[in-house]
């Protein structure tokens, strides 16, 4: 015998269905009051859920949407290139078997593709490009700019060199 149960905006009001039985169990007149109470009650109740709304689970951050699923998105995203990358330096031959082309698609993939023609000139392949220092990448190959010496350094060291 709940006929004032109501579901209002995803809330099941019972509490509200339970205090308007017992008034109404009191007196016939009480009866008469009850779906006032309920809707008084019920009022209540949301006006201090919208007041205070339940957390959402998704952020604004910088104009970006922060949500879950995006979060889930991306991290998995992230998750699966770094597997390629981690695969990619497994399955890699090692650098001193590398070829000019070798050495020249890695030049293009990290960005420095100003220094193919260079590669490809001298004839640098993988064992060779082991035995280069920061003054041969500059006195040698003319690599003039610090920036792009340091970053093929790191490349050397990131790709298994020494």
């Amino acid at each position: 015998m709940f006929p004032f149960v109501l579901w209002i905006g995803g809330s099941l009001l019972i509490v509200p269905a339970i205090v308007a039985l017992v008034f109404a169990s009191m007196t016939f007149v009480s009866l008469m009051m009850i779906p006032g109470i309920v809707v008084l009650v019920s009022l209540v109740f949301l006006s201090t859920r919208m007041r205070n709304p339940k957390p959402t689970s998704s952020v604004k951050r910088e104009g970006k949407d922060a949500s879950i699923e995006s979060w889930w998105y991306r991290r998995s995203q992230e998750q699966l290139q770094q597997f390629d990358r981690r695969l990619a330096q497994k399955t890699r031959k090692p650098l001193a078997l590398w070829s000019v082309e070798d050495v020249v698609a890695e030049l293009i993939a990290s960005g420095m593709e100003e220094y193919v023609a260079t590669v490809r000139e001298h004839r640098i392949d993988g064992s060779v490009w082991m035995q280069l220092t920061e003054e041969n990448w500059r006195d040698d190959l003319g690599v003039y700019k610090l920036g792009d010496r340091k970053r093929l350094m790191a490349l050397f060291h990131r790709l298994g060199g020494e």
